[in-house]
């Protein structure tokens, strides 16, 4: 009778880590930075810099955009040390531009002192992964395909000429395109679907708080122009597992 009861109360214990046939579900949340490459955006590198050559006072640069990132993973241990699952992540992307001491020709004022243009494009990240355990579920690896769907694109750019501030905010592929040297750019179309590759490691407790680390790279964001993305992300997790 008492190894019975022993046994049973064995049966009813709830799991405190991953094991064949668990079911595991993660909470992340943390900081996403994303890297412009690309043709389109090597070809507005190469642009700054001729400018910079032209124009000794000029000075520009295309920098990564970081932004909060949040959303849930799901995972089924097929094996003691082995799970495949997907999730949903909302996660923003983009870059910006800086530009000081911009000469214009062509419009007024003769001289822009200093303009920011942020792009943003906010997507559902949907990873699809093998997840691997090592040292006692310590650690954990996950890697597969990322499938990303725009939801909204933003640009705002905020410019200082003369004195005065001004501010203008558009959707992507929709606002007035008032940039000097990089005509186009700020403004194409973005893609509604996107795809992409991540690995990400985790460290902590199989059924509780962890950190991590991911670094991606995705597809060009614009329909007809080629600004790719490489990621990186670093955040905090609580995995629970039934």
């Amino acid at each position: 009778m008492l190894a019975a009861c022993a046994l049973h109360g064995q049966e009813d214990k709830p799991y405190n880590d991953s094991h064949k046939g668990a079911i595991n579900i993660e909470f992340a949340a943390g900081l996403n930075n994303t890297v412009p490459l690309g043709i389109d955006a090597k070809a507005v590198r190469t642009t700054i810099r001729d400018n910079e050559e032209i124009h000794s006072d000029y000075k520009g640069g295309l920098y990564p955009k970081t932004a909060a990132f949040g959303g849930i993973l799901l995972d089924y241990g097929f094996h003691q040390s082995g799970a495949i699952g997907f999730g949903l992540l909302y996660t923003p992307k983009g870059y910006w531009l800086f530009e000081s001491n911009i000469p214009s020709a062509t419009s007024l004022p003769s001289l822009i002192e200093k303009r920011k243009t942020f792009v943003t494009v906010d997507y559902f990240d949907m990873p699809i992964f093998f997840k691997a355990y090592f040292h006692g579920n310590k650690f954990s690896l996950r890697f597969g395909p990322v499938i990303s769907m725009a939801l909204l694109s933003k640009v705002r750019v905020i410019t200082e000429a003369e004195g005065a501030k001004t501010k203008e905010k558009y959707r992507l592929g929709e606002g007035t395109n008032n940039e000097i040297f990089y005509e186009g750019l700020p403004n194409e179309v973005p893609k509604f679907i996107v795809p992409g590759m991540e690995a990400a490691l985790n460290y902590g407790n199989a059924s509780g708080l962890q950190g991590t680390l991911v670094i991606g790279f995705s597809g060009s964001m614009f329909e007809n122009a080629d600004v790719k993305s490489f990621i990186a992300r670093i955040g905090i997790s609580y995995m629970l597992s039934k």
